[in-house]
């Protein structure tokens, strides 16, 4: 054999080889855009599947949202109502209790919690009614032993699902929890 015929044949087998390797790199191409084609089909699947789950959330927590802010509007209104309608045979207020009603809230005793500001010195209380609208208890602030540099004045308000009261107390920088029977349980 002489050389021109042993490079002739060398030639031919990487001229084979060359048409293996492109048809396997051919074939390798198809695989990658296939498994492509089907990550990206079952990433279209799951988002859809998140997407509906997260419109499905929303909406229950918007109905929750809207359904507590309906309550509270009612709330108000029914306390505004009292407070400047109700009159005893006297002629004075049945709920003249507020000052100024700053924020309200219901417990899941279904108990009326609300962040009354005093109008005529930097203070303010928490007063409580049952779910009828009559006085349950009314909490001033700090008890006796702890001491204080302020007035308590109570910025905002929330419920826990076991009934209980928390307050922000902004003046003293300081966080009560009380029970829904004006017991305070913890002071920070």
């Amino acid at each position: 054999m002489d050389i021109l015929s042993k490079f002739e044949k060398e030639e031919e087998t990487l001229n084979k080889l060359d048409f293996i390797h492109c048809q396997k790199y051919e074939e390798a191409q198809r695989n990658i855009k296939e498994r492509e084609n089907f990550v990206i089909e079952e990433v279209k699947k799951h988002t859809q599947t998140l997407l509906n789950e997260l419109h499905e959330k929303w909406g229950v927590i918007s109905s929750d949202i809207s359904e507590q802010k309906s309550k509270i509007s009612e709330i108000k209104s029914d306390l505004l109502y009292y407070q400047f309608h109700s009159e005893k045979a006297d002629g004075t207020n049945k709920l003249d209790i507020f000052d100024f009603t700053w924020r309200i809230t219901t417990n899941s005793n279904e108990d009326i919690c609300i962040v009354d500001l005093s109008t005529s010195s930097v203070k303010g209380r928490i007063v409580t009614l049952d779910k009828d609208g009559n006085l349950k208890w009314v909490y001033d602030g700090h008890p006796s032993d702890i001491p204080t540099e302020h007035f308590f004045l109570p910025e905002n308000i929330a419920t826990t699902y076991l009934g209980n009261i928390i307050v922000c107390d902004t003046r003293n920088s300081a966080i009560h929890l009380l029970n829904a029977q004006d017991s305070i349980i913890a002071y920070k």
